[in-house]
């Protein structure tokens, strides 16, 4: 779990780890703060998934458009909780499919992706929402899911038009990020849709094998093998996916790759 919350953070700075916040407020029964009547907010109602009062207070006069204390859009709200029936209800009454809310960094698609919630991924891509929407760190939905190991999202963004060679500001594509977090069945699928398994990284020169090798992912070292990946690669750093497993300690992948023919010495 810390790894996993560590790979988020480190992968991107907003939306799944606000989606992480927003798990740990559930379970801690944290809330959004009601209005000065007492009665609930609108942006409280949405973070309770209270259809009824949402369709309420919208009927009465308040604005789909109005953002939480945090600045985010009542739709993206919705969409990263999981909540189908309030996103339907939010779009009905014209909420934007690209609302970004104040922060202005991720859109309701990159949320749903995000946490995983396929039925509202595409609920929003049937109301137009760009698959191929970057956020500001350069990620689109597709990096979300597969950073995330969502593979029906994977699926749907994919089948959807979603660019499957796009690179973040980390220069990393969506199969670097799965093959980095190992989520296999990830990689598996966007193989099947043309990602470069040898694309690798601008600056520091990483594939999806030397960022899985440095991460420890035994099964998913195996299926890039397996798959054709460059076991000789080299990074901006000169190391190839054996020194990577290496320096980290990663005894069982070092083995895999000596047994794959993986050179001691690349000088």
């Amino acid at each position: 779990m810390i790894y996993a919350l560590a790979h988020r953070i480190y992968f991107d700075d907003h939306c799944t780890l606000r989606n992480a916040v927003r798990r740990r407020r559930a379970t801690t029964g944290a809330s959004v703060p009601v209005g000065a009547d007492g009665a609930p907010s609108l942006a409280e109602a949405c973070s309770d998934g209270d259809v009824g009062t949402v369709r309420k207070l919208l009927t009465e006069g308040r604005s789909v458009h109005e953002t939480t204390e945090e600045g985010e859009s009542l739709l993206s709200l919705a969409c990263s909780a999981g909540y189908y029936e309030l996103a339907q209800v939010l779009l009905a009454m014209h909420a934007s499919v690209e609302d970004r809310g104040i922060k202005g960094d991720c859109t309701p698609l990159m949320e749903a992706a995000s946490a995983g919630h396929v039925d509202i991924v595409r609920l929003l891509i049937a109301h137009g929402a760009d698959v191929n929407a970057v956020s500001g760190s350069g990620n689109t939905p597709l990096m979300y899911a597969c950073a995330g190991g969502h593979e029906e999202c994977v699926r749907a963004l994919l089948e959807n038009g979603a660019n499957v060679e796009d690179h973040n500001e980390n220069g990393h594509t969506p199969l670097m990020e799965a093959a980095s977090a190992g989520h296999v069945g990830v990689a598996k699928i966007l193989l099947e849709h043309g990602a470069g398994i040898n694309t690798h990284s601008n600056e520091f020169k990483e594939s999806a094998l030397t960022l899985a090798c440095y991460k420890g992912h035994l099964d998913m070292v195996r299926f890039l093998l397996a798959a054709g990946a460059d076991r000789e690669h080299k990074t901006d750093e000169m190391h190839t996916a054996l020194m990577e497993a290496s320096m980290d300690g990663h005894v069982e992948v070092a083995k895999l790759l000596l047994d794959s023919g993986a050179q001691v010495c690349s000088c």
